[in-house]
């Protein structure tokens, strides 16, 4: 799915690229981050407007904004976080219209602004009682047994609900598609992606907004901004967010059927998790305090939790990339678009922002070469001696020594396993010891495991500054 440019400001950003927290494995804690205070910290150089679907989701971003240990950084980051009154589809898009104006006409525009949002049956093939009455009234002789035990379902795109039909039933193909064309279809994502951006807010007589939560500030025409496709980023996740906090514990490709089928997999992981803003008192977690190492009802973070909170984001960000590089193939080869696919997430492109990975992360593919900050990298696995080579041509102007005992440069690699776990680093053995390339020249390492994975992670660490080669 393409990304669509931000609504930046004229004037001179803030250099966020430097990191306040380093890592071991991914994160850890700068010794005087916590005694800082506000005069150290400038003005907000950067807005950024989130609008929620739900609670679930405003819990999330809002623990990551008081994290311990990005709370000062983001200090210099003005995110709002909000949920309309209105959190379908139509009206977040609408609700990020009205605030952009307001902003704009205040002289105080967003240089950000993103809906998250889920898609549990926003644009699925209804198997309902009104679809089951148009298909009894048209075929009254039809065996309709399996559909009444699968009233409630919802199907992504046609070919699963074809694929589901013609699994019981036991008639010609035409007859089979004329069901389909009586079946109830909701289109919301697709009036969201269609090239005319008034789709969802315009019908044949003109401005329609439908049933709208406000009554005293009814949406109008005047209102409508056709612009709004350039300025608004989605975190999708499919079917619902717990897709997403799944992947903080391990790598999930279940194309859940419902909402509730995502919930219960997540409870394996957090048997305490609530939807909503979960109740500490009761142990009951909302999606931010699963992600800590136990339960706890105190107050403030302690900085063991946010660490251990911020890794789980790291994993969660990369198990999520690799999903949407297998979806996005399967999307290429069946020509479907990412609604109706599942499952799907772009939750990753949020979140790394919010963290400072935005750019970290990778995609490469063994056997293909690939550019990377002065680095052309070739990557080659042999899954019969569990053998990954590494082969690294040095396009810099500058020379680099690489795994020196300083380790400014470091190269290691971690394994994403079955269950989706991160393993610890090891580090790529050269011939000789540390490896130095001048420019334009080239070496070899290799990396020696136990047993083989799919997929694996080339940490690159160079001057301070880590980064990511997700290969698969």
């Amino acid at each position: 799915m393409s990304r669509r440019k931000s609504n930046r400001r004229k004037r001179k950003q803030r250099n966020l690229s430097e990191p306040l927290i380093e890592s071991s494995i991914f994160f850890q804690v700068e010794e005087d981050i916590l005694e800082r205070t506000t005069r150290d910290v400038p003005l907000p150089s950067r807005r950024v407007l989130i609008l929620c679907e739900g609670e679930t989701e405003v819990s999330y971003f809002e623990g990551i904004k008081t994290n311990p240990l990005l709370r000062v950084k983001l200090q210099a980051v003005d995110i709002q976080i909000l949920r309309p009154n209105d959190n379908s589809l139509k009206g977040l898009v609408w609700k990020a219209m009205q605030l952009k104006k307001q902003a704009d006409n205040e002289d105080n525009s967003y240089d950000e602004i993103w809906i998250s949002v889920d898609n549990d049956d926003r644009n699925s093939y209804l198997l309902n009682q009104r679809s089951l009455k148009r298909i009894q009234s048209k075929f009254p002789d039809i065996d309709v047994d399996q559909i009444q035990l699968n009233l409630g379902k919802a199907f992504l795109c046609e070919g699963d609900y074809l694929e589901f039909l013609s699994s019981f039933l036991d008639i010609e193909p035409k007859q089979i598609e004329e069901i389909i064309s009586l079946t109830e279809k909701a289109r919301h994502w697709e009036s969201f992606c269609a090239e005319d951006p008034g789709e969802m807010f315009f019908k044949e007589g003109g401005f329609d907004y439908g049933v709208s939560w406000d009554q005293k500030n009814r949406p109008k025409e005047d209102d409508f901004d056709p612009s709004w496709k350039n300025y608004i980023d989605l975190a999708y996740a499919c079917r619902s967010i717990e897709l997403w906090l799944i992947q903080h514990f391990g790598y999930c490709d279940i194309p859940f059927s419902t909402s509730d089928d995502a919930i219960n997999h997540l409870h394996i992981f957090a048997p305490n998790y609530e939807k909503g803003s979960g109740n500490r008192k009761e142990n009951r977690l909302n999606a931010y305090d699963i992600l800590k190492p136990s339960i706890s009802n105190k107050k403030f973070e302690t900085v063991e939790e946010a660490e251990t909170v911020l890794n789980r984001i790291q994993i969660a960000i990369q198990n999520s990339y690799l999903l949407a590089q297998v979806k996005e193939i399967e999307m290429a080869e069946r020509g479907l678009q990412f609604f109706e696919i599942n499952p799907f997430t772009t939750v990753q492109l949020l979140a790394a922002k919010l963290i400072d990975k935005e750019d970290h992360i990778t995609w490469a593919k063994f056997g293909n070469s690939v550019s990377w900050n002065g680095l052309r990298i070739l990557v080659e696995h042999d899954s019969g001696d569990n053998k990954v080579e590494f082969h690294i041509v040095n396009e810099k102007r500058s020379s680099l020594l690489i795994n020196s005992q300083n380790f400014q440069s470091y190269f290691g690699v971690q394994q994403i396993t079955d269950e989706g776990k991160i393993s610890i680093i090891s580090p790529i053995s050269f011939e000789g010891g540390p490896l130095l390339l001048r420019q334009g020249e080239e070496g070899a390492g290799t990396v020696w495991f136990r047993s083989s994975y799919d997929t694996f992670l080339l940490k690159i660490q160079i001057s301070g500054e880590d980064d990511f080669l997700l290969i698969h």
